[in-house]
């Protein structure tokens, strides 16, 4: 059996939400069997690239970094958790490539023993927005059912939060380590969080920085844990469609909130319901949509009057978490950082499918009859493939359902 350390040598060496490190995974079943191997081995392994087999013969290298991360941990009361773990939750390790090791604060059993609903946004939210995001996430505690969001500006915050105020439990999925929590006026609601039986989860070592294109990839956790996902508000290019993309990928339910179709902030809610996703007005719809999940609550007294000095608000009011404003307020001077000379390469946690699509739209304008014939794909998965294509930001459709790059 692999130890903590090699399942943390694997991700660093493969990347984080890297098909590749599934695929070594399924040829070998475990990190320390392909480590095991010697060096004319893996010349003649076809899976591994020329810098695949580089990265193995610095295996001590990858060692060093792994131990240190365990070091991080142990100081900062961080507990580790690897794919082949009995708590590691069933629903993401079937997904297309699933993170090998999650770094956790928290509650992890919550990942199986409770039913999760996804909610993403914009990062500026309209009012509309704001008291949509209230509603439910509230009405989900009412009902015991936990949120997941990604601790980010605006509707990520108000999830949260309205979580707690309603005595629900709630889980974060960050995009950087649990040392560099983003942003860093969230540091309070984090410790919230897993203070009232909540979780805060990532892939990413404790000192990660929040690099931009981490948070793409950590949406794909976000869905891959929640029953659903419940997409509020967001512009036509929103990280809440990626989230939607990789829900639809998953074979996850994928919610919208109606908007005004005047407001920027309604583009991807609306363009998802014309695409098909449930509308929905209520939690309570939502969560009809699963007959396991029992509508019977603790309190079933009118939720819209929560007393809002009960003991949840009074350990995070020394912070200002329930005023929205100051929650939602940007920081300018807090920015994602951003990769220099980042590669224009491929989204790691695309599929197979999902690459041959777009490398041909990559080609040049296709229509998506050309696109059938040429991959011998019936139109119906071809039409599912290009929607999350579209979700993810990679293509759109002009005239004719000729598809180009975005």
């Amino acid at each position: 059996m692999a130890s903590t350390i090699e399942w943390i040598m694997l991700q660093e060496m493969f990347g984080y939400g890297s098909t590749k490190a599934q695929k070594i995974i399924d040829a070998y079943t475990s990190p320390d069997k392909l480590f095991a191997q010697r060096d004319f081995e893996y010349q003649n392994n076809t899976l591994l690239t020329q810098n695949d087999r580089k990265k193995l013969q610095n295996i001590d290298k990858y060692r060093v970094i792994a131990e240190k991360i365990v070091t991080d941990c142990e100081e900062n009361d961080i507990k580790i958790i690897t794919i082949d773990c009995e708590y590691y939750p069933d629903n993401l390790r079937n997904i297309y490539s699933p993170p090998l090791v999650i770094y956790y604060k928290g509650d992890i059993t919550i990942l199986k023993t409770e039913i999760a609903i996804g909610i993403v946004g914009t990062r500026n939210p309209s009012e509309y927005g704001i008291q949509v995001a209230s509603i439910f996430s509230r009405d989900f505690a009412k009902y015991k059912v936990v949120t997941v969001s990604g601790l980010a500006k605006g509707i990520d915050t108000v999830v949260h939060r309205e979580t707690l105020i309603a005595n629900g439990r709630t889980i974060a999925v960050l995009g950087s380590g649990l040392g560099n929590i983003y942003p860093a006026s969230n540091k309070e609601l984090a410790r919230v969080i897993m203070e009232n039986g909540g979780l805060i989860m990532t892939e990413y070592p404790p000192t990660s920085p929040p690099m931009s294109y981490h948070f793409p990839i950590r949406n794909r956790i976000i869905s891959a844990i929640s029953k659903g996902v419940l997409v509020v508000e967001g512009t036509h290019k929103s990280g809440s469609l990626i989230t939607a993309g990789h829900a639809l990928t998953q074979g996850r339910d994928v919610f919208v909130v109606p908007g005004n179709i005047f407001s920027p902030q309604s583009e991807a809610t609306n363009w998802l319901a014309r695409e098909g996703a449930v509308i929905a007005t209520s939690a309570k719809e939502i969560i009809e949509e699963y007959p396991y999940i029992h509508l019977e609550t603790e309190n079933k007294e009118d939720m819209g009057n929560i007393d809002e000095r009960c003991v949840s608000v009074k350990i995070i009011s020394d912070v200002d978490i329930i005023q929205e404003k100051i929650v939602i307020k940007e920081n300018k001077n807090e920015e994602i950082k951003k990769e220099e000379n980042k590669s224009t390469t491929l989204p790691p946690y695309l599929n197979e499918l999902q690459k041959e699509v777009f490398l041909l739209i990559d080609k040049s304008p296709i229509t998506s009859d050309e696109i059938a014939r040429k991959l011998k794909i019936p139109m119906q998965k071809l039409l599912s493939v290009l929607t999350q294509l579209e979700l993810f930001g990679l293509i759109t459709a002009t005239a004719g359902r000729t598809y180009i790059l975005a």
